[in-house]
């Protein structure tokens, strides 16, 4: 699928080290629908057949391993750029997840019984001459199948799409939001089975308004989440390095979830060839 919704501006999406990158669709305005997408080429299609996923068959099975495994994906503060460190908290509560509400205000709750871990970690870029904090916050959650997966995906979407002006909590608010999606079968050469991003702004109530990314990879039944907040009083060029930098962490950890699947994926195969 192509999808795009609301007004604003693109992202930098992450891609897999060595894919060749096919031309993308996109949107340009509120509800206006993307352009066909071009004739696949080779190269394209060998790009599409090298992205990170994660097979069902290595999903943790209880809820208890699927917690140890997102603790064990990797998450390094420097992986999205120079200075960032973890935040105080790091880690969000492992038994709650972020919720959209009808009334566009974002809430955490309980996690519902088809999903069965997700852990968000925080790290932060401090400002420096009376700037604002850059911050980065990356939640991995464990559905209880692709096809769960793939739902959460869809339903990411639609309430994206749904609130084009959204509340974080009593004071901060995001803005002129943007969204598309391309699943597996688009022709831009994406890091994941199926991906969400959506671009706006961000203001903490003190009636300034910066950058704000979000995006939203599936690789089989994992999803990874990622949204970045820019620092106020940042240059053209310090935001794009910083959205360059949270670009390049997303393809990192997306590497690192597709590794342990590839292994666990193995371990299974090679316990299955030993038991017969």
């Amino acid at each position: 699928m192509a999808v795009t919704g609301c007004s604003g501006g693109g992202a930098e999406a992450p891609v897999r080290p060595g894919a060749t990158t096919s031309p993308s669709t996109t949107g340009s305005g509120a509800g206006e629908p993307a352009g066909p997408a071009p004739k696949p080429s080779s190269t394209a299609t060998a790009a599409r057949d090298d992205q990170y996923t994660f097979p069902e068959k290595a999903l943790p099975s209880s809820k208890t391993e699927a917690l140890a495994f997102v603790r064990s994906v990797t998450i390094t503060a420097d992986g999205f750029g120079a200075g960032f460190r973890r935040a105080d908290p790091y880690e969000g509560d492992p038994t709650r997840w972020s919720v959209l509400g009808r009334d566009c205000l974002w809430r955490r709750e309980p996690l519902p019984p088809h999903v069965r871990a997700s852990l968000t970690r925080e790290f932060v870029k401090p400002g420096a001459g009376g700037k604002e904090a850059a911050r980065v916050k990356v939640t991995v959650t464990v559905h209880e199948s692709v096809t769960a997966a793939d739902r959460d995906m869809a339903v990411s979407l639609e309430t994206s799409m749904r609130c084009p002006e959204q509340r974080l909590s009593t004071t901060e608010r995001i803005r002129k939001l943007w969204s598309r999606g391309d699943s597996h079968g688009g022709m831009r050469a994406a890091i994941s089975d199926d991906d969400l991003n959506e671009t706006g702004e961000y203001t903490s109530g003190n009636g300034v308004w910066n950058g704000f990314s979000w995006y939203k990879y599936r690789l089989g039944p994992i999803t990874l989440s990622v949204t970045a907040r820019s620092g106020g009083g940042e240059t053209e060029a310090e935001e794009a390095e910083t959205t360059t930098g949270v670009a390049s962490g997303i393809g990192l950890v997306g590497a690192d979830i597709d590794r342990r699947g590839a292994q666990r994926g193995k371990q299974l195969d090679d316990k299955g060839a030993g038991d017969e």
